[in-house]
Order: C-alpha cells, then sequence, then structure tokens
C-alpha cells in the first residue's frame, strides 16, 4: 500500500519532471524527493522514471501508474475539501423561485443578507408561476419558493406567514410534509398578497450542507 507522501512525490515529479521543482512544492528537499522515488521503484520492482543529465521522463510503466493512480487521488482531494468545507459553514448552492414581482424584490434583498453571512453558499433565483410551483418542488428544481397563500398540498411543507398585506397573507412552501421555518424575514409585499415559503419535507441532493431556513432579519 502505498503511502500519502510516496503518492505526493511520484505525482508531483511526474507531473514536473523536474526534482527541484518537485522538492519546492512539497516543501521537502530534493534528496528527500530521490529517496522516496527510489524506494518506490523499489518497491514495483522497475523504474518509474528515466534520468539523466539534462532531464527526467516517466517509464512506459511509470506512464501507466500515474493514469491509473492520479483520477483516484484527485478525487480522495476532492472529497476531503468537501469535508472541509462542510464543517467550517453552509456551502453548496440554494435554489429559490418567487411568484411576482413583490416576491422578486423581496428574495434579491433576503439573498443579498445571507450570501454576506454565508459566503460559501451560492443561491440562485428564479421567477415561477403557480402552475409551476408543485411539478417543480417535486421534481427538485428548486428547493422552496416564495408563493402566495393559501397553500394546501399534500407532501408541500409551509413556513409561517412571511409577509401580510391588507388583502391576504403570503408563506413560503417547500416539498415533504415537515414544515421547516421561515427562511425569508417579515415585510410588506406590495402587491398585498400574503406569502410563505414552501419547500419539499425531503429532498435529498440539493440544498446546500447543513442549509435549514432561518430568520434573517431584514427590513
Amino acid at each position: 500500500m502505498l503511502e500519502r507522501h510516496e503518492l505526493d512525490a511520484f505525482l508531483t515529479l511526474a507531473e514536473e519532471l523536474h526534482f527541484g521543482r518537485t522538492a519546492e512544492r512539497l516543501h521537502i528537499s530534493t534528496t528527500r524527493v530521490s529517496q522516496t522515488i527510489a524506494k518506490l521503484e523499489r518497491r514495483v520492482g522497475v523504474p518509474l522514471f528515466n534520468r539523466t543529465s539534462r532531464r527526467v521522463e516517466l517509464t512506459a510503466v511509470g506512464r501507466r501508474l500515474e493514469a491509473e493512480i492520479r483520477p483516484a487521488w484527485t478525487e480522495i482531494g476532492a472529497a476531503l475539501q468537501r469535508a472541509i468545507d462542510a464543517g467550517r459553514g453552509l456551502t453548496g448552492t440554494l435554489h429559490v423561485a418567487f411568484v411576482g414581482a413583490a416576491g422578486g424584490q423581496l428574495c434579491v434583498g433576503v439573498t443579498e443578507e445571507f450570501g454576506r453571512r454565508e459566503p460559501g453558499c451560492e443561491v440562485r433565483l428564479r421567477e415561477a408561476q403557480m402552475s409551476d410551483v408543485f411539478p417543480w418542488l417535486r421534481d427538485g428544481e428548486v428547493d422552496m419558493i416564495l408563493a402566495p397563500l393559501p397553500v394546501d398540498e399534500p407532501g408541500i411543507a409551509r413556513s409561517p406567514v412571511l409577509v401580510r398585506a391588507s388583502l391576504r397573507p403570503p408563506g413560503v412552501g417547500v416539498p415533504g410534509g415537515s414544515g421547516p421555518g421561515a427562511a425569508f424575514p417579515t415585510s410588506r409585499n406590495r402587491a398585498g398578497d400574503p406569502a410563505a415559503e414552501l419547500h419539499p419535507a425531503r429532498h435529498p441532493g440539493r440544498t446546500p450542507d447543513r442549509t435549514r431556513p432561518r430568520d434573517l432579519d431584514v427590513e
């Protein structure tokens, strides 16, 4: 089984084809790089690099080994980085839709505030018609929608009223059945319609890591 420092040395040298630059990138001595590669070659049983006074190049076995190792090593690094990002806070993309111009104005303002608080999470907004609301939520095209009330649909979770005006109150809905709290602050809807946030109760793979709707205290 190869150790991490052996993989780092082999893949970096395969890319740089220069012991000095490899040592600089790995922050180790050139001697350490040479010793690591020599140890790896003894384990494999054949040379992985051809070395001359002027150049370093991969052997046929070295090229094959690099081609088979690099994709897996890259994926491991990416997985580790995703875990680190998730541990630091919200990451990923939240897809939000709104119905009507007033809902759009509210979403834009809240998205700006949310972006300042959670810079690692991207919010993508899109306008919806009422006929789009339930299909989009169920198909996973969006994670939540700001839409006028009343909304009473099986499998769709609804937040408390977010915007209340003189005619009727608004709310937010999400596909599901476990109604999370409102993700948008209370505000006035110029159109006079109440709105709520709608979203699915259980929607795998689309909401950002550890994302939960929350009040943002934005006027």
